[in-house]
Protein backbone atom coordinates (compact mmCIF):
# COMPACT_ATOMS: atom_id res chain seq x y z
CA UNK A 1 0.00 0.00 0.00
CA UNK A 2 3.04 2.19 0.90
CA UNK A 3 3.95 1.88 -2.92
CA UNK A 4 1.19 3.54 -4.65
CA UNK A 5 0.89 5.78 -1.91
CA UNK A 6 4.12 6.76 -2.58
CA UNK A 7 3.04 7.23 -6.60
CA UNK A 8 0.11 8.69 -6.72
CA UNK A 9 2.20 11.29 -4.20
CA UNK A 10 5.02 11.63 -6.23
CA UNK A 11 2.81 12.21 -9.12
CA UNK A 12 0.71 14.92 -7.60
CA UNK A 13 3.70 16.73 -6.20
CA UNK A 14 4.91 16.59 -9.93
CA UNK A 15 1.76 17.74 -11.67
CA UNK A 16 1.93 20.47 -8.71
CA UNK A 17 5.73 21.63 -9.90
CA UNK A 18 4.60 21.88 -13.75
CA UNK A 19 1.50 24.05 -12.62
CA UNK A 20 3.94 26.75 -10.67
CA UNK A 21 6.10 26.28 -13.61
CA UNK A 22 3.75 27.22 -15.89
CA UNK A 23 2.04 30.37 -13.80
CA UNK A 24 5.34 31.55 -12.83
CA UNK A 25 5.94 32.19 -16.35
CA UNK A 26 2.43 34.54 -16.48
CA UNK A 27 2.91 38.42 -15.63
CA UNK A 28 2.08 39.23 -12.37
CA UNK A 29 0.85 43.17 -13.08
CA UNK A 30 -2.72 43.55 -14.08
CA UNK A 31 -1.81 45.30 -17.13
CA UNK A 32 0.31 42.75 -18.67
CA UNK A 33 -1.90 39.87 -17.66
CA UNK A 34 -4.92 42.02 -19.56
CA UNK A 35 -2.49 42.24 -22.53
CA UNK A 36 -1.74 39.08 -22.62
CA UNK A 37 -5.47 37.06 -22.78
CA UNK A 38 -6.33 39.92 -24.99
CA UNK A 39 -3.37 38.71 -27.41
CA UNK A 40 -4.56 35.17 -27.05
CA UNK A 41 -8.13 35.78 -27.39
CA UNK A 42 -7.49 37.66 -31.07
CA UNK A 43 -5.49 34.11 -31.80
CA UNK A 44 -8.38 32.55 -31.08
CA UNK A 45 -11.06 35.38 -32.40
CA UNK A 46 -9.76 34.55 -36.16
CA UNK A 47 -10.29 31.00 -35.26
CA UNK A 48 -14.12 31.68 -34.28
CA UNK A 49 -14.50 34.21 -36.97
CA UNK A 50 -14.24 31.39 -39.72
CA UNK A 51 -15.93 28.82 -37.84
CA UNK A 52 -18.81 30.37 -35.90
CA UNK A 53 -21.51 31.77 -38.33
CA UNK A 54 -23.09 33.96 -35.93
CA UNK A 55 -20.01 35.71 -35.63
CA UNK A 56 -18.52 34.99 -39.42
CA UNK A 57 -22.29 37.00 -40.34
CA UNK A 58 -20.84 39.88 -37.28
CA UNK A 59 -17.45 40.03 -39.28
CA UNK A 60 -19.40 40.58 -42.57
CA UNK A 61 -21.76 43.46 -41.59
CA UNK A 62 -19.08 45.41 -40.34
CA UNK A 63 -20.19 44.88 -36.82
CA UNK A 64 -17.04 42.96 -35.16
CA UNK A 65 -13.49 44.32 -36.02
CA UNK A 66 -10.59 41.63 -37.51
CA UNK A 67 -8.73 42.10 -34.48
CA UNK A 68 -9.85 43.77 -30.98
CA UNK A 69 -7.18 46.96 -29.74
CA UNK A 70 -8.38 46.49 -26.35
CA UNK A 71 -11.46 45.00 -24.07
CA UNK A 72 -13.57 48.10 -23.95
CA UNK A 73 -13.20 47.84 -27.57
CA UNK A 74 -14.55 43.97 -27.17
CA UNK A 75 -17.57 44.72 -24.85
CA UNK A 76 -18.65 47.45 -27.07
CA UNK A 77 -18.97 45.37 -30.52
CA UNK A 78 -19.91 41.91 -29.32
CA UNK A 79 -22.91 41.61 -27.29
CA UNK A 80 -23.05 39.52 -24.50
CA UNK A 81 -23.84 35.63 -24.67
CA UNK A 82 -26.18 34.36 -22.26
CA UNK A 83 -28.19 30.99 -22.44
CA UNK A 84 -31.50 33.59 -23.42
CA UNK A 85 -29.40 34.74 -26.18
CA UNK A 86 -28.18 31.35 -27.58
CA UNK A 87 -32.10 29.98 -27.43
CA UNK A 88 -32.86 33.34 -29.86
CA UNK A 89 -30.41 32.63 -32.06
CA UNK A 90 -29.21 28.97 -31.93
CA UNK A 91 -29.40 28.63 -35.58
CA UNK A 92 -26.53 31.08 -36.29
CA UNK A 93 -24.51 29.12 -33.14
CA UNK A 94 -25.17 25.48 -34.86
CA UNK A 95 -22.41 24.06 -37.24
CA UNK A 96 -24.07 20.55 -36.57
CA UNK A 97 -27.57 19.12 -37.07
CA UNK A 98 -28.93 19.42 -33.29
CA UNK A 99 -31.21 16.92 -31.96
CA UNK A 100 -33.50 18.37 -28.68
CA UNK A 101 -34.35 16.13 -25.98
CA UNK A 102 -35.64 15.79 -22.90
CA UNK A 103 -33.46 16.84 -19.56
CA UNK A 104 -35.45 15.33 -17.08
CA UNK A 105 -36.27 18.27 -15.69
CA UNK A 106 -39.31 20.33 -15.72
CA UNK A 107 -37.75 23.73 -14.83
CA UNK A 108 -34.68 23.28 -17.30
CA UNK A 109 -34.78 24.10 -20.99
CA UNK A 110 -34.01 20.87 -22.67
CA UNK A 111 -30.21 19.65 -23.35
CA UNK A 112 -29.14 19.79 -27.03
CA UNK A 113 -27.71 16.85 -28.80
CA UNK A 114 -24.76 17.17 -31.67
CA UNK A 115 -24.70 14.69 -35.00
CA UNK A 116 -22.28 14.54 -37.39
CA UNK A 117 -24.27 11.97 -38.94
CA UNK A 118 -26.86 9.95 -38.51
CA UNK A 119 -27.20 7.41 -35.71
CA UNK A 120 -24.50 8.98 -33.30
CA UNK A 121 -24.49 11.52 -31.13
CA UNK A 122 -22.21 13.70 -28.94
CA UNK A 123 -23.64 15.34 -25.57
CA UNK A 124 -23.67 19.16 -25.54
Amino acid sequence: MNFIANRVSARRRAEAEQRAALYSDAPSIPEQRLALQLDKFNACWREIQARVPFYKRLMEQGAAPARFDGWDQYLAALPVVDKSFVYKITSSFQTLPVRRISSGSPEGPPRARFSSRPGTRKSA
